[in-house]
């Protein structure tokens, strides 16, 4: 799978805190081609997560359970522990995570599934637009450079136990490295 990972945009997806090569993989590996979906809720319902809706006349009830409906296997299985993985390592999702949990106080899951789908809005931005993960509020001491080296040492070690011969020397490991090397001047 990992050779599946650096041959994709999935690849990307290593940037986020507390995804790292398992969930990564998983989610390329499901997802497939991205670009042929048009947007990221269509990742959603095809993950079964997707938030049932009841409509009826002047009846429109919302935040019911889930629909379970698509695959399997997509982030449904992990979506637990995906969830908790970016609330532990990610700011970001650590609030977005917190404050599901305090609205969904008596249904926990709730919490999880919420931030398992704005993870896969965001792995589809990422995917799509072949880009690295930048937090909406970032660190105000540190520029962007030193935040790309610091995604990119955290990267490097995450891939390198997988990486073997028969991989492509043009993978998207490769196209992050050059593209640092050439925007930031990083060292890779």
């Amino acid at each position: 799978m990992v050779k599946y990972l650096v041959q994709t945009p999935g690849t990307y997806l290593l940037s986020v805190p507390g995804i790292g090569v398992v969930y990564a993989s998983d989610f390329t590996a499901e997802v497939e081609d991205v670009h042929r979906f048009a947007h990221a809720k269509q990742i959603i319902s095809l993950a079964g997560t997707a938030p049932r809706k009841h409509q009826s006349g002047e009846v429109d009830k919302t935040n019911l359970s889930t629909s379970h409906k698509g695959k399997n296997h997509l982030p449904r299985s992990r979506r637990p522990d995906m969830a908790l993985a970016l609330n532990s390592h990610c700011p970001e999702y650590h609030s977005y995570y917190s404050k599901k949990h305090f609205q969904y106080k008596d249904a926990p899951g709730k919490a999880r599934t919420a931030t398992a789908n704005k993870f896969i809005k965001l792995a589809f931005a990422i995917m799509k637009n072949e880009t690295l993960y930048y937090p909406r509020t970032g660190n105000p001491l540190m520029t962007e450079k030193q935040y790309y080296q610091g995604i990119w040492d955290k990267m490097k070690p995450k891939l390198t136990p997988y990486l073997c011969d028969d991989i492509p020397q043009d993978n998207y490991l490769t196209r992050i490295r050059h593209e640092l090397e050439e925007k930031y001047g990083i060292k890779t």
